[in-house]
C-alpha cells in the first residue's frame, strides 16, 4: 500500500470518531490523530479546511472527507495507486493539475 498522509481530527467521546480511528488502526495506515476539542489550534486547521468542526474529518493526502464514509475513505486510500499508474496521452503520470497543464510547460 502506498504511503499517505494522513490527518484524522476528532472530538472526545463521539461514537463516530472511536470508528473512524479504530478503521484507520485496522487497516495498519498510520495517521496523525487532532483532537479538536483540547487543542484550539487543531480546531482552527479543521474550520479552516472544512469551514465546520464537524469531526470525525480526515484529510488523506489532501482530500477533506467531513465524516466516517468508509467507501470513500477507501477510494481515496486506493485510488492514489491507480491515479499514479495511469500515463497521460504523452506517456507521463497523471497528476491534479488544473486543464491548463503546469505553468512551466511550453504553450
Amino acid at each position: 500500500m502506498a504511503d499517505h498522509h494522513i490527518t484524522l481530527y476528532v472530538a472526545p467521546n463521539s461514537e463516530e470518531c472511536s470508528e473512524a480511528r479504530q478503521y484507520l488502526h485496522e487497516s495498519g495506515l498510520q495517521f496523525e490523530l487532532k483532537d479538536i476539542g483540547g487543542d484550539p489550534g487543531a480546531r482552527g486547521e479543521l474550520v479552516h479546511k472544512t469551514g465546520s468542526t464537524r469531526v470525525p474529518a480526515a484529510d488523506i493526502d489532501g482530500h477533506v472527507v467531513v465524516g466516517f464514509f468508509k467507501p470513500k475513505w477507501e477510494h481515496l486510500i486506493h485510488a492514489d495507486a491507480q491515479r499514479v499508474k495511469r500515463p497521460d496521452d504523452r506517456g507521463r503520470p497523471q497528476t491534479m493539475e488544473g486543464p491548463r497543464g503546469r505553468s512551466d510547460e511550453p504553450r
